[in-house]
C-alpha cells in the first residue's frame, strides 16, 4: 500500500502550535510507513518539514511522554520553516546486539545546534566476564562549509578551531596526526578516537576510553559483568556540536578493557546546515568497523598502547587457558615503536596471608615475562617485573564509596591478573602503522 497523508492536528494541539510556534498545517503520520521510515533511523519520530513521522506505538497525545515527544517534534518544525525541508529527529531507541543492548538518548539541541544526550550499553547477563566495560568513541567531523580548510567536504582542520572556552587557537591541533590519513585501501580521512590532546601531552600512557577524558561520573560510567547477577552498564554523555555546516559521525564501541572483547558498536551521526541539526542516524553492529580499528592503531601511535591485562586462577601462577593469545600483538607494537618499554605488574586477590600473595602476585609476574621472552620479546624492553601483592582494585565498579567490597568470585577474579604497561621514552615518536 502507499503512504498516506496523514492527518491533521487535533484542534486543541493545532491551537497551541500555532500561539506558541507560529506553525499550521503539521501532519501526523503514525502507520507501518511512518514506523519503518522512523525505525530505520533509530527514532522515536522523524520529522520532514510539516510532516511528523512516529515509530509504532509513540504517538500517544494526551499522554505525558506522548505529548513531550510531539512538542519535541513540533519545535523542529518550527526550525524548518523557510528551510528546504531535512529529516529531523532525536535518536532515542533500545538497539540490540548479539552481546547485549545500547540505548541511544540523543535529543537535538538549537543552540548551539548538535545532539546532547547518553549512550549507554547493557551487557547480556549471559556475555563474557569482564571486570570493566570502557565505551572508546571514534569521531570524523567534516567541514562542509570550507571554514577550516581549502575546500569544503575536507575533515575539520583543528590547527583553525577556536578554543570556545579560552579563545585560543589551535588547542586541540594533536587531532590533526591522529586522524587517519585516507591511504588507499584503509579508512576514509578524518577519523579518530575522541579525546583532548590539549590535556594529555602526547606519548602519555592514555587510555582510549572517552570517560578518561570527558570526566568519570554521573552519566560517563564503566560498566562491567563479573556474573549473570552482578552487571553493570557503561554509559557516556556526549554534546558534539559545530557553529558552521558541517558532517559528524561517530562509532562508540563497548570494549572490556581487560578480556579485549568487542560487545558491539553504535554508529550515529547528524549534519548541521545552517545553524540547525538534520540528517541524524543510528545503527549497531555486533564487531567494530576496520575505519575504527585504524583510528584506535593511530591513538595507540600518538599516545601509546592501553594495558594488557592476563587472568590467573586461584592460587595459580600460570594464566588462565587462552590469556596467552592476547600477547599475541604485542612484539609487532614494540617493533614499530622501538622506544617503547614493558613494566609487568602481578597481582593477588585479598584472600590468604599478605606474605603469600607478595609471592603469588610476583611469580605471576614472572610468568607472564617469560611468557614475553617466549614470544621473541627483547629482555631489555621489560622496564621491570614486579608483584604488588593483594589488592581489591580493579573490581571497585559498582561499590558504593566507602562501602566494604564483597568477596564473590566475579570480584576475585578481577584482582588475580598481571596488567602490562607500556611506556613511551620518547615524546615526538612518528605514527607507524602496521
Amino acid at each position: 500500500s502507499a503512504p498516506t497523508s496523514g492527518r491533521a492536528l487535533p484542534p486543541d494541539q493545532a491551537a497551541r502550535a500555532s500561539a506558541g510556534l507560529g506553525v499550521d498545517g503539521v501532519r501526523i503520520h503514525d502507520d507501518t510507513h511512518a514506523a519503518r521510515l522512523a525505525g530505520s533511523l533509530g527514532a522515536n519520530a522523524v520529522t520532514l518539514g510539516r510532516d511528523i513521522y512516529f515509530a509504532h506505538g509513540r504517538y500517544a497525545p494526551g499522554t505525558a511522554s506522548g505529548d513531550r515527544l510531539l512538542g519535541h517534534e513540533l519545535a523542529h518544525v518550527a526550525q524548518q520553516q523557510g528551510e528546504p525541508r531535512a529529516l529531523q529527529c532525536d535518536l532515542m531507541q533500545s538497539m540490540p546486539v548479539t552481546l547485549g543492548i545500547f540505548d541511544i538518548g540523543m535529543a537535538t539541541q538549537a543552540a548551539p545546534p548538535g545532539l546532547s544526550g547518553t549512550i549507554t550499553f547493557h551487557p547480556d547477563p549471559d556475555g563474557p566476564y569482564s571486570a570493566e566495560i570502557g565505551l572508546i568513541q571514534a569521531v570524523n567531523a567534516t567541514d562542509v562549509a570550507g571554514l577550516t580548510t581549502p575546500a569544503s567536504g575536507a575533515p575539520v582542520d583543528w590547527n583553525n578551531m577556536v578554543d570556545a572556552n579560552t579563545g585560543v587557537r589551535g588547542t586541540e591541533a594533536g587531532r590533526m596526526e591522529q586522524m587517519t590519513q585516507g591511504t588507499p585501501g584503509g579508512a576514509p580521512a578524518g577519523w579518530m578516537i575522541d579525546n583532548l590532546p590539549s590535556a594529555t601531552p602526547r606519548g602519555d600512557p592514555g587510555s582510549p576510553n572517552y570517560i578518561e577524558y570527558f570526566g568519570i561520573g554521573g552519566d560517563n560510567q564503566y560498566g562491567w559483568l563479573r556474573s549473570p547477577t552482578d552487571v553493570g552498564p557503561a554509559s557516556l554523555f556526549d554534546y558534539p556540536s559545530l557553529s558552521f555546516d558541517s558532517d559528524l559521525d561517530f562509532e562508540t564501541v563497548a570494549k572490556g578493557t581487560d578480556n579485549q572483547t568487542i560487545y558491539g558498536a553504535i554508529a550515529w551521526g547528524f549534519q548541521i546546515r545552517g545553524g540547525a541539526v538534520q540528517g541524524e542516524y543510528a545503527r549497531v553492529e555486533d564487531r567494530a568497523s576496520p575505519v575504527f580499528e585504524e583510528a584506535l592503531e593511530r591513538f595507540r601511535g600518538y599516545y601509546v598502547h592501553e594495558p594488557v591485562v592476563l587472568y590467573f586462577d586461584t592460587n595459580q601462577d600460570i594464566p588462565l587457558a587462552g590469556e596467552e593469545a592476547k600477547l599475541a600483538d604485542i612484539p609487532d607494537y614494540l617493533d614499530r615503536y622501538p622506544d617503547v618499554t614493558i613494566g609487568v605488574q602481578g597481582n593477588a586477590d585479598v584472600r590468604g596471608s599478605e606474605a603469600g600473595n607478595w609471592d603469588l602476585s610476583q611469580r605471576r609476574a614472572d610468568a607472564v615475562a617469560g611468557l614475553l621472552a617466549l614470544a621473541g620479546i627483547d629482555p631489555g624492553r621489560i622496564a621491570y617485573v614486579s608483584g604488588f601483592g593483594e589488592t581489591d582494585m580493579y573490581s571497585e565498579h559498582g561499590t558504593a564509596p566507602g562501602a566494604r567490597q564483597p568477596r564473590d568470585e566475579g570480584r576475585l577474579r578481577a584482582n588475580r591478573r598481571v596488567v602490562l604497561e607500556f611506556s613511551h621514552s620518547v615524546s615526538n615518536h612518528p605514527i607507524v602503522m602496521p
